[in-house]
């Protein structure tokens, strides 16, 4: 569904294996399922949180409860969604994520830019 909007879309078996490729400079969100096997999808999202990794999270469920939504949203999700999922919801859901993620990109990116200003006129100075 995701790729018939044009947006590029990659899989990962497992979330160790998400993180063995994934690139923090990289555009994009996370739809991460709560079961995965070895690292669960909201240690995932803790994960990605402490090593200060602002990646927008949808998290999907089959059996979803409260204190896992809890949870997931205070980690920062986008959406907690149970299956099965309408795409209406995940797309809107996917948007806003990407949304975020630009944001975010555009802050840190005005940030950088203003430190460096910073540093240039404590050159001038000295």
């Amino acid at each position: 569904m995701v790729e018939s909007n044009g947006t590029a879309v990659r899989t990962y078996a497992s979330a160790r294996q998400f993180l063995d490729s994934f690139n923090a400079s990289q555009f994009g969100c996370l739809v991460v399922e709560v079961q995965l096997t070895g690292m669960s999808g909201l240690e995932l999202q803790e994960h990605l949180r402490d090593q200060g990794i602002a990646l927008p999270a949808i998290v999907v469920t089959a059996g979803g409860n409260v204190p896992t939504a809890v949870r997931a949203i205070r980690n920062g999700a986008i959406a907690f969604l149970e299956k099965p999922l309408r795409e209406e919801e995940l797309w809107e859901n996917i948007r806003k994520a990407f949304d975020r993620h630009r944001k975010y990109t555009e802050h840190k990116a005005h940030q950088a830019e203003l430190k460096a200003r910073l540093a240039r006129l404590a050159q001038q100075e000295d």
